[in-house]
């Protein structure tokens, strides 16, 4: 999807996928053996579930990852797209870029 760049977006969205995991094999783990994981119930987890994933899909939004603007190997925008720090700069033009 990302290339897997180091926005700090993509590193929330890493995190909200592991948590949202997490709460997958906890939901199935109380519903199978009838228990609790600490206070959280399997109907707890599953709505954990549900709205972990919302929020991971959600987050995929970005201007980096939009159609048609890919990322490159070590994390820099591709060639030819405009980067923040400047008019008529192009990434990997400047020194801020990299």
């Amino acid at each position: 999807m990302h290339g897997n760049c180091k926005c700090h977006h993509h590193l929330v969205t890493k995190l909200l996928i592991v948590l949202a995991w997490t709460a997958a094999i906890g939901f199935w783990w109380t519903d199978w053996r009838v228990t609790t994981i600490w206070w959280m119930d399997s109907e707890h987890l599953f709505k954990d579930v549900i709205i972990l994933s919302l929020l991971a899909f959600g987050s995929k939004f970005c201007k980096c990852c939009m159609p048609g603007k890919k990322m490159t190997e070590d994390g820099k925008m591709g060639e030819g797209m405009m980067c923040k720090h400047g008019e008529g700069c192009r990434c990997g033009d400047c020194g801020r870029c990299r």
